[in-house]
């Protein structure tokens, strides 16, 4: 079961600026008792495509997921708090009800503060 609210340790320990892959970076919100996250990757011709989304937590196992921005699949992002900081980890749909499983990375913090959203979608 996911829900909305996430714990508000959870949110201080990895609310900001995190880079999951080379060309992948969100900014963690607060947003009182729940998150957004604001997408930033560059599509397959090489053009910056911007996304927010609500982030949803899964209390079973401490995770964090959220709508990703994918080429051609549908893409869910994965994270999980990590010794040194945060996890990631991305999944896609290759076919209707079949998803591949991502493995866990390091993510690493950045310091951008906004995305500039003039191309969102």
């Amino acid at each position: 079961m996911t829900t909305t609210t996430v714990p508000p340790a959870l949110i201080s320990a990895v609310e900001g600026c995190w880079d999951l892959a080379p060309q992948y970076r969100i900014i963690l919100h607060r947003a009182g008792d729940t998150m957004r996250v604001q997408q930033q990757s560059v599509d397959r011709l090489g053009k910056r495509v911007l996304r927010t989304e609500e982030v949803r937590y899964k209390p079973d196992d401490n995770t964090l997921g959220f709508s990703g921005i994918g080429n051609i699949h549908r893409v869910v992002v994965m994270l999980r708090p990590a010794d040194e900081g945060l996890e990631s980890a991305f999944s896609a749909e290759i076919s209707p009800g079949k998803w591949t499983s991502g493995t866990w990375e390091r993510a690493t913090r950045c310091t951008a503060t906004t995305l500039d959203n003039d191309q969102a979608r």
